[in-house]
C-alpha cells in the first residue's frame, strides 16, 4: 500500500518512505501483554497479546494512503 502511492520515477521517495515506516515500527512497541498475562489472551481474548498498539500504529502510518 505504501509503495502504490508512488509512480514510476519516484522510486527513491518510495524507498525513503519504506525506510521511515520500518524505522518507526522498530521504535514502537506494537503489542502489549493482556492484564492477566498470556493465559488471559489464550482463554479469553483473540490472541496471546493485545495488538491494539499495532492497530493504532498502522492507522497512523496509513492515514494518508
Amino acid at each position: 500500500m505504501l509503495l502504490a502511492n508512488y509512480t514510476k520515477g519516484h522510486e527513491e521517495e518510495a524507498a525513503d518512505r519504506m525506510e521511515q515506516f520500518w524505522t518507526a515500527a522498530t521504535k514502537n512497541k506494537l503489542y502489549k501483554n493482556w492484564f492477566g498475562g498470556i493465559a488471559t489472551g489464550l482463554f479469553f481474548q483473540g490472541g496471546l497479546y493485545d495488538s491494539e498498539p499495532m492497530k493504532k500504529f498502522l492507522k497512523s502510518e496509513f492515514k494518508d494512503a
